[in-house]
């Protein structure tokens, strides 16, 4: 199994008021996996999905990335292990300005060398952007945006993958190609958790499971 959850809880504190954000969640995503986890705003998938992925220690419960518990590590650890196990996308992409796409994408690599190079270039072109790695990324469209941010995910091959509504703010178009890739990325043998309150992710999930006010919940 590359993730195991089990019983995580977390509570955020401030202003004199605490919000229960997960309680007791448990789920597991396999490798050749695409989970789908839907649930409506504020339900608590995003902070599920920064708990999955060593971002944030959840208050009690554990998380194991391929046997391993991210939050038994030392920062400085945890933040190699995370680079080297796990990718994200998110919904507003999260890419440096100032870097051009190539660029962009070879920030994430754990070993910047001529091997990610052409890994990088290769993951470009297959999403249709070999034509703009000297572009930034104000020079590109919403869809193109996020093509680049998938590619960056997916450069060092992590066996975890986790997907923060990577389709809010796309067209029809652009959001099927991410779908698509997502899902063909499980089935290259990767585990793959999605977390989104659309609908047309479903077509494409392996399995989906609904979080409504920080629980998971059955039918």
């Amino acid at each position: 199994m590359v993730l195991q959850v089990r019983q995580i809880g977390k509570t955020y504190r401030g202003s004199g008021k605490a919000v229960r954000a997960l309680e007791r969640v448990s789920l597991d995503v396999a490798a050749g996996e695409l989970l789908v986890v839907q649930g409506p705003s504020g339900s608590g998938k995003s902070t599920l999905l920064l708990c999955c992925g060593a971002l944030l220690a959840p208050d009690d419960g554990e998380i194991l990335v391929e046997g391993l518990s991210p939050y038994t590590l030392n920062r400085r650890r945890r933040a190699a292990f995370r680079a080297q196990k796990v990718g994200f996308v998110f919904q507003q992409f999260h890419l440096i300005p100032y870097l051009d796409v190539l660029d962009n994408v070879l920030a994430a690599a754990v070993e910047r060398n001529s091997a990610s190079r052409e890994r990088a270039m290769h993951l470009l072109e297959r999403f249709g952007m070999g034509d703009r790695l000297g572009h930034v990324p104000g020079e590109l469209s919403v869809g193109q945006r996020q093509r680049v941010a998938l590619c960056r995910a997916l450069l060092n091959d992590p066996p975890l993958l986790l997907a923060d509504e990577p389709t809010g703010n796309l067209d029809t178009d652009n959001a099927r190609v991410v779908l698509r890739a997502l899902r063909d990325y499980a089935e290259s043998g990767k585990a793959v958790l999605l977390v989104t309150h659309e609908e047309k992710a479903l077509s494409l999930a392996h399995r989906t499971l609904q979080l409504k006010q920080g629980r998971l919940v059955y039918p």
